[in-house]
């Protein structure tokens, strides 16, 4: 595997929140709010209060849906709230998908989102119109304009709001602990917060993923390995997870090789990150809880040359398979079952960027550099597959739930089969 450098896997930046000088909006409020119920995790019955949420920054009076979920009694859950800008294109996606339902609720958190822009599903519930973002009623709530605007302003608003005001310290509590995640367009969102005043002591605790960091890191492909990364002090404890798309040369972050920005079924890259991205956030939360430091950073090996896979240079070493060395390295990418390649050059796919995709070559039918058997039997397979999920587990960068799904998946693979190769 690559190396691990000896540096904590996060941004060690539990600032000097005491002289944070912060200028909020006027207050504002949550109005017109209901409840339904959610969910039973681990016994504890959850509800859903949604309502608007109103008030006014620096761009104008806005007027906007709202959701908590919370346990039916405060004191039943784990005195920590996440919050979540919803996703243009997929909403409640941290809480849905990345992270799950089951992982949040069953630890007790709680969970909060707000509609902030007019792009998508920024406005989180396209069915409680009218939406005023801005001063201006949203058009066409629900449907993607990359020109719309983004309150970020709104954002911080709520999170006062969620820690101060009565109807949300009845559903939630008093003396919480606030959390912040964000993926791909959220991680923008909330990196802006985090790079300016408003996110002084806003957050104990930041997992920011798939994002590069904002005026350091050159968007174009590629050319991401350089540049010093200097957070500022005070936005609390911070973890990046990246894939390999999205590279940010610093020893304060996970970067997972062979993965792209959005994971396909073949011949697209299938790699699935959000198990190293659940991990990350129990290490976050037991950084925070108990004080216990986060696993080692891994970041991904770099070299100089022409890169075999893309024909110029990228800065990224690969092994003899292709796949990239360094960073974490999931079992299928170290056993060289297949060629995982991040960012996609070649296939188009009509109305996407396909740049957020890569590519996957099947290898495992494929002979080794010396022309013997990759896989001889399917036990040559998942034993070894179930010998690195195992290791990731033990350095902390997969859950064992996670691990032991994996591992299910190996054995019931084709891979190495009688016949397979035919």
């Amino acid at each position: 595997m690559g190396s691990s450098k000896p540096v904590i896997a996060a941004i060690t930046v539990i600032g000097a929140l005491a002289g944070a000088i912060v200028l909020r909006a006027e207050a504002a409020a949550l109005e017109q709010q209901i409840s339904a119920p959610f969910g039973t995790f681990s016994g504890v019955e959850y509800l859903s209060y949604t309502g608007r949420f109103t008030g006014v920054t620096s761009k104008g009076a806005f007027d906007v849906p709202y959701e908590i979920v919370a346990p039916i009694e405060p004191l039943l859950g784990n005195g920590t709230v996440l919050m979540e800008p919803p996703h243009f294109a997929f909403g409640a996606v941290g809480r849905d998908i990345v992270l799950g339902r089951d992982l949040l609720f069953n630890s007790g958190f709680s969970y909060a989102a707000v509609g902030f822009g007019g792009n998508g599903l920024n406005v989180l519930d396209p069915a409680a119109t009218p939406i005023t973002i801005a001063g201006e009623q949203v058009a066409d709530p629900g449907v993607p304009n990359p020109a719309a605007v983004l309150d970020f302003e709104l954002l911080v608003q709520f999170v006062d709001t969620l820690k101060a005001d009565p109807d949300a310290t009845a559903i939630l509590g008093s003396n919480l602990t606030f959390y912040s995640f964000g993926i791909s367009q959220t991680s923008a969102v909330q990196l802006q917060i985090l790079l300016g005043p408003e996110g002084q002591g806003l957050f104990e605790f930041n997992l920011m993923t798939l994002r590069f960091w904002p005026a350091v890191i050159n968007p174009e492909p590629f050319d991401r390995l350089s540049g010093d990364f200097a957070p500022p002090s005070g936005i609390g404890r911070t973890i990046f997870v990246n894939t390999e798309s999205e590279v940010i040369r610093s020893d304060r972050v996970y970067e997972i090789a062979g993965a792209p920005h959005f994971p396909q079924p073949p011949p697209l890259n299938p790699l699935d990150y959000n198990p190293v991205i659940r991990a990350a956030f129990v290490a976050g939360d037991n950084w925070i809880r108990w004080g216990v430091e986060p696993p080692l950073s891994l970041t991904i090996d770099e070299t100089s040359g022409v890169d075999p896979v893309y024909g110029f240079e990228t800065g990224i070493e690969r092994d003899i398979n292709g796949n990239a060395l360094g960073g974490i390295r999931l079992p299928d990418v170290e056993l060289g079952s297949a060629l995982f390649i991040a960012t996609n050059f070649v296939v188009p796919i009509p109305g996407i960027d396909p740049l957020f995709f890569g590519l996957w070559v099947d290898l495992q039918c494929e002979p080794l550099a010396d022309g013997s058997v990759r896989f001889r039997n399917h036990g040559q397979y998942v034993s070894p597959f179930s010998q690195h999920a195992n290791a990731l587990v033990s350095q902390g960068y997969l859950l064992a739930s996670d691990a032991e799904a994996m591992k299910a998946a190996a054995a019931q693979s084709s891979v190495g089969k009688r016949g397979n190769c035919d």
